[in-house]
């Protein structure tokens, strides 16, 4: 029976035996977890929120002298995971579609009160053939369908894309609507031909580009070649 059997392991062992109680609640009941390494993954965290609720008892064991990589502050409910973070996490676009968000950054914060988490320090998020560069990005969760929501990227930004650049001070990013709106000095490349605005939107994963109170600068060359020759009159 599952409340006489108990897993239990240290460093990865621990995150494992973390993660098999949550995963496996008919099988184990009980977990030992020691100094596990948290850190080595924040899936695990989104896991544990949207877990169903357990009956497994757990017991968590760390020491004095436990690495300052991750620091659990029991009175806010929220985990600073303070190395290297790499993640995965779905976003659901228009219709339904699913789309992989891969995210990387320094550090990454993570409370259990809410459905936030903020990422910092050379944040690279890579949803398909975009990528989007920060140094900080906060995110909402759906905890309902388990997908990020929307996403917030700030303190000057860069968006590369397969046929186009983009540079601003933010941006949010609505998942849902697939709409990506740039704020801060907006501005977008393609081609040699550039485009500044008060507000910059990209509708349908950029295929559309919206620019509010728009000044474009076009390349001389292409301009020059779609002006058709004056016709000289009889």
């Amino acid at each position: 029976k599952a409340k006489h059997t108990t897993i239990f392991g240290s460093s990865l062992g621990g995150l494992v035996s973390f993660y098999a109680v949550l995963k496996y609640p008919e099988v184990f009941g009980n977990a030992g977890i020691f100094s596990p390494s948290f850190w080595f993954t924040a899936d695990i965290y989104e896991y544990a929120k949207n877990a169903e609720k357990s009956k497994a008892k757990l017991y968590f064991l760390c020491g004095d002298s436990e690495s300052e990589d991750m620091v659990a502050d029991m009175s806010t409910n929220q985990l600073n995971v303070n190395r290297k973070v790499r993640a995965r996490r779905n976003v659901q676009g228009p219709g339904g579609d699913q789309k992989t968000a891969m995210i990387q950054a320094n550090s990454a914060v993570f409370s259990g009160k809410s459905n936030l988490a903020a990422f910092k320090g050379n944040v690279i998020i890579d949803i398909e053939t975009m990528r989007l560069t920060g140094p900080e990005a906060k995110f909402s969760y759906d905890p309902k369908v388990q997908n990020l929501d929307s996403m917030v990227v700030s303190g000057g930004i860069r968006v590369t894309d397969s046929d186009k650049s983009a540079t601003s001070g933010s941006v949010a990013v609505f998942f849902k609507e697939d709409k990506y709106v740039f704020k801060g000095s907006p501005r977008v490349i393609q081609s040699q031909d550039e485009l500044i605005g008060d507000e910059i939107v990209f509708l349908r994963g950029g295929k559309q580009v919206q620019v509010i109170n728009a000044k474009a600068q076009v390349d001389p060359s292409r301009a020059d070649s779609q002006v058709a020759p004056n016709k000289k009159g009889p």
